[in-house]
């Protein structure tokens, strides 16, 4: 699902437990738009991750695929 809109910008990122957004703060989104925005980036990562895993099948790319829907689920 790579169509140059989303791409994953968390690599190198530590798992502080915070929300972090690729955009800068816009005042015109409301609060669910910032929460469906995580999730879309998230799950845009996990769906990446997961062709990854089809293309390359192993333990350590099924492992970044699960991470990867982990998130998008908590999110």
């Amino acid at each position: 699902m790579e169509n140059g809109k989303h791409r994953p910008r968390i690599d190198g990122l530590a798992d502080n437990g915070e929300l972090v957004f690729s955009i800068g703060p816009l005042s015109t989104w409301s609060t669910f738009d910032r929460f469906w925005y995580a999730w879309d980036e998230a799950q845009v990562e996990a769906e990446l991750a997961y062709e990854a895993w089809c293309r390359e099948p192993g333990r350590e790319a099924y492992v970044t695929y699960r991470a990867a829907q982990d998130r998008a689920d908590a999110a």
